[in-house]
């Protein structure tokens, strides 16, 4: 039996897009006919994961919240702290909208998603929020969370990015923020012993997954250069096409066809 752990965006499909036809069926076909295991891991929202993909396993928020078959809920066992932590968090800045705009002292911001574990503030035009123009700057929002965050002594950290339109930021406790927790939760849950475990990622919140000890590395031409350099080092697989675009469903059919 052979376990794959896959992240999503930019691995299974675009950035909050319905997952391709290919990547759909090779998924489908690789589990009902090879036995492979599939759990999907993502740092995005659990309604995201709500896209007709059918996995085994499926984790929002990092590996904070599980999304279980019957459409429910369920938070990771260490999860309150962060839960408590996020909530006071927002009560301290006055955010009390879920999923949309949002008022600051400093202008408005755009909280993406409903969350829980994890808070993401982004400025700017996201492409899920086209209605939504946001005027606070990025820098001031920035220092006013960490204000915050250090004045209740919370136990968050801030992660920045950005993407061709938006800057965000993502909030966290530094635990429940790591996908490798999920890979270590599943592996001290199970007596199987796998034949092969893969761990499919392209940036840098699937790193410290994809250096586990027994795990073997895929991204894509469409990886950071932090996550080709893990693969070439471990010797990993490299797949020349994007993820979404050919890549991901590339390696369910050669899983299937047994050349990996």
């Amino acid at each position: 039996m052979i376990l794959v752990y896959t992240d999503s965006d930019g691995v299974l499909k675009e950035s909050k897009n319905p997952v391709p036809e290919d990547v759909l069926k090779s998924i489908a076909i690789a589990r009902a006919t090879k036995n492979i295991i599939v759990v999907r891991i993502t740092g995005a929202p659990a309604h995201h994961l709500d896209d007709g993909l059918v996995v085994d396993r499926a984790f929002a928020e990092s590996g904070g919240v599980e999304l279980l078959s019957s459409g429910a809920l369920s938070f990771a066992p260490d999860a309150d702290e962060a839960l408590q932590a996020i909530q006071t968090l927002k009560q301290s800045l006055g955010i009390t909208t879920q999923d949309g705009l949002a008022h600051t002292p400093y202008g408005t911001c755009g909280i993406e998603g409903i969350r829980y574990t994890t808070l993401t503030i982004f400025l700017g035009t996201h492409p899920l929020y086209k209605e939504h123009t946001t005027s606070a700057c990025p820098q001031e929002i920035a220092a006013w969370i960490k204000e915050h965050i250090e004045q209740h002594g919370l136990p968050l950290y801030m992660r920045a990015g950005s993407s061709a339109a938006y800057e965000y930021f993502d909030i966290g406790h530094p635990e429940t923020m790591k996908k490798e927790r999920v890979v270590h939760m599943i592996g001290e849950n199970t007596s199987y012993q796998y034949e092969k475990i893969y761990y499919l990622g392209d940036a840098g919140n699937d790193a410290g997954a994809m250096q586990l000890d027994g795990v073997i590395p895929v991204t894509f031409s469409n990886g950071t250069e932090e996550i080709k350099d893990i693969v070439r080092t471990r010797n990993g697989i490299y797949i020349e096409k994007p993820g979404p675009h050919g890549g991901s469903a590339e390696f369910f059919y050669r899983l299937i066809d047994g050349t990996f």
